[in-house]
């Protein structure tokens, strides 16, 4: 599969590509970095009172690799993870906007 998004550095010896999430493996490898945002994220508001189980809860619930996909599997829905150099980097997801039956509520 040819990625979506391919970046040379500077000086040509590191590449950046974005493709969509597939495989199992590549869900883990989302999961993790979310799982490290998560992380961050606990840190980050520790000191204003919030605990990190709120913050994992709220924000960050999915765990595992299979949770991941089972999220960014609909036709909707994308999960892209990038790498540098073949190693995950990054990831990011894309929700296709609300259908006219949805139920919104402020």
């Amino acid at each position: 599969m040819l990625a979506l998004l391919q970046i040379t550095g500077d000086r040509g010896d590191e590449m950046i590509s974005v493709m969509p999430a597939r495989s199992a493996r590549d869900f883990d490898a989302a999961a993790d970095l979310c799982r490290r945002l998560g992380q961050w994220d606990a840190e980050a508001v520790a000191p204003h009172g919030v605990s990190a189980a709120d913050v994992t809860a709220i924000f960050h619930p999915d765990r595992s690799g299979s949770d991941v996909a089972a999220k960014y599997e609909h036709p909707d829905a994308m999960m892209f993870l990038a790498r540098v150099e073949g190693v995950p980097a990054g990831c990011a997801h894309a929700i296709a906007a609300l259908t006219r039956n949805a139920d919104v509520r402020s």
